[in-house]
């Protein structure tokens, strides 16, 4: 798609030279590969010139008129090219099953929901084009990365409770590969899980037959064992390794030591209030602490635990709340406030939402509705911050000795892994205290292997709460002392390292993706870091806010609308420019804040630039 309308590439050699130009995508690809796959015989006496040829026509193609160092995707490198566009579903396909990779010990819920928007996505890879010599690699390593997704998917429905669509679904994918004889089982433990001993009988019958007639051989012994649990009727098949919707309270990596005194604490604030925040720095163990506190104390029988999508998701909190109450309502219930609050179990019931700092306000308020149309409902959030609602009661968590830890990706890079907290109090441990050295020299490693660029970019991606957009990536990469003019796309390969090393996630926004990187990371990357060095990052966190804002001329693209989305998508980091302006460049923080104010007159933020405003000396907007 180029701006909108579907390009129609013509050609054998022209598609093969798009589909390695996108495979590799951001990286470039040098003019010998793309030679090698347009004439594989080596006919052509000069192959390059064979390759440039197609380079021109393609470029004429996607932009009329644009020369290789002006192009906005096909970009001509020494050596080499490189296409980079907007966005690719190859990416969101990588980007999706990554993150249901780092979220599934301790959110399987949206751990499925990723692995099955990245299931939603396939397609086969290259067409017909995908045996080719030049590409098969590319296509073999895609399909066992969506097998691998397709069994991860499988098991987590499963383990979440799976519904008749679910376990359908997981039955579907067995038949497409009747060897992977794991899946027979999920789908017969799925299966009898919703009372269908009698089709969980026939799945076995026809694995146990497929593996006949192919290979000459019988189930294996956990396909056989799970036959026999069926004919048992195992009561295990029918209680589903969860006790709370929504949520797996099992999958948390707390230690049966930690955090004992706020959990008894946290039982007597609910008893007493109907909302409970439990905040704290994030990573500090505020979701271990509830899903223990669930496992063990709650006097419950109801009880949802609604994760909180991140902000710039398409999902809502509303959209979160409906698929904890039943997976198979949440698409009616989207547009209907009142339908969703109706289906809310009454009586005494408990709902948690967790990680309400990305949409604090959504969250405040739906509980807030909520509080006044179920009189005897509880609710409990973690979040960074509290709620702000009246009657709310905070359980603090103070930090505790918890460190990343890191594990090898499938290509061998150590990537960080979810936080584990090693204690509840200050007790010296040195085991506990080597494991801490040895996970963040390990991620020490990683950041150690960057380029200089990628380096910046990832100090910078780390003290701005929104993180980095490639605009704002690619501006900090031109702007940086170690920026060479002969590569203006050098923020594309530095976004790619730090994505590959796992220090940076892909979220969608409104403006096109971002990418954070985890808490763990940027807490080993900000203690790594000199104070001069985090003010120089949140210097180029600023200068790129005010840049957007035009403060240097006021006039400066004052009614484009990208740069007033860009500010609206980067509030966060608008913010904290102000904060850093206030602190550190007060002159500069006029003309700052009439800037943002003229670009975000008639938006949600205006109310706040206006505070702003009337926070000035009076002096200094007589002036701006």
């Amino acid at each position: 798609m180029v701006d909108g309308e579907p390009l129609v590439l013509r050609g054998a050699q022209r598609r093969r030279i798009v589909s390695l130009l996108l495979a590799r995508s951001p990286e470039p690809v040098p003019i010998w590969d793309l030679a090698d796959i347009v004439d594989p015989e080596a006919t052509s006496p000069n192959p390059s010139n064979v390759v440039q040829a197609h380079i021109r026509r393609l470029r004429r193609d996607l932009e009329p008129g644009a020369a290789g160092r002006d192009s906005r995707w096909l970009h001509t490198l020494e050596g080499g090219y490189a296409l980079v566009p907007d966005s690719l579903d190859l990416w969101e396909f990588r980007s999706a099953v990554s993150r249901a990779a780092d979220m599934e010990d301790h959110n399987a819920a949206d751990a499925a929901t990723s692995l099955r928007n990245a299931l939603a996505l396939w397609v086969e890879p290259f067409g017909n084009l995908g045996d080719d010599e030049g590409l098969s690699g590319v296509t073999h390593e895609l399909h066992a990365l969506r097998r691998t997704a397709e069994d991860q998917w499988c098991k987590l429905a499963a383990r979440l409770g799976a519904n008749d669509l679910d376990a359908d679904q997981i039955l579907a994918y067995a038949m497409a590969e009747p060897l992977r004889e794991a899946r027979w089982e999920t789908a017969m433990a799925a299966l009898v899980g919703l009372g269908r001993q009698a089709d969980a009988l026939r799945a076995y019958e026809t694995a146990r037959r497929h593996l006949r007639d192919t290979l000459g051989v019988d189930p294996g012994v956990g396909l056989k064992r799970m036959h026999e649990k069926v004919l048992a009727q195992d009561p295990s098949l029918s209680s589903p390794d969860r006790v709370v919707q929504g949520c797996t309270p099992h999958g948390t990596s707390l230690q049966a030591s930690a955090y004992t005194e706020e959990t008894a604490k946290l039982t007597a604030l609910v008893e007493h209030h109907r909302l409970v925040t439990v905040s704290g720095l994030p990573s500090v163990g505020k979701s271990s602490l509830v899903k223990r506190w669930l496992n063990e104390d709650h006097p419950y029988h109801d009880a949802l635990w609604v994760v909180v999508p991140e902000q710039g998701h398409e999902r809502s909190v509303t959209d979160a709340l409906g698929e904890a109450l039943d997976r198979d309502l949440a698409p009616r219930l989207r547009a209907d406030h009142h339908a969703l609050l109706s289906h809310l179990p009454r009586g005494e019931v408990l709902v948690v939402f967790d990680g309400a700092e990305q949409r604090i306000d959504e969250v405040a308020d739906l509980v807030d509705a909520l509080l006044r149309s179920h009189n005897d409902a509880r609710f409990v959030a973690t979040s960074t911050i509290p709620l702000g609602l009246p009657g709310e009661q905070v359980l603090h968590l103070d930090a505790h000795h918890g460190v990343p830890a890191v594990a090898e990706g499938s290509d061998g890079t150590p990537r960080p892994g979810p936080t584990v907290l090693t204690s509840a109090s200050p007790i010296d441990r040195p085991t506990d205290t080597a494991c801490v050295d040895l996970r963040v020299r390990a991620i020490e490693r990683v950041i150690e292997h960057l380029s200089p660029s990628a380096r910046q970019l990832l100090a910078v991606a780390c003290v701005s709460p929104d993180g980095v957009s490639r605009q704002s990536s690619e501006w900090v990469c031109n702007a940086g002392e170690d920026h060479r003019e002969d590569d203006p796309y050098e923020h594309s390969r530095c976004i790619g390292e730090l994505v590959r090393a796992g220090l940076l996630l892909t979220a969608p926004a409104f403006s096109g993706s971002r990418y954070r990187p985890p808490d763990p990371v940027t807490q080993v990357v900000l203690a790594g870091l000199e104070a001069r060095s985090v003010r120089s990052a949140r210097a180029g966190n600023a200068r790129w806010i005010a840049h957007l804002a035009g403060s240097g001329s006021p006039a400066e693209r004052r009614d484009d609308p990208g740069c007033r989305d860009l500010l609206l998508d980067e509030w966060r980091n608008v913010v904290e420019a102000h904060r850093f302006l206030q602190q550190d460049s007060p002159t500069d923080l006029a003309a700052f804040v009439m800037a943002l104010a003229r670009r975000l007159d008639r938006t949600p933020r205006a109310h706040q630039v206006r505070k702003w405003i009337a926070d000035l000396p009076e002096g200094d907007r007589v002036t701006a």
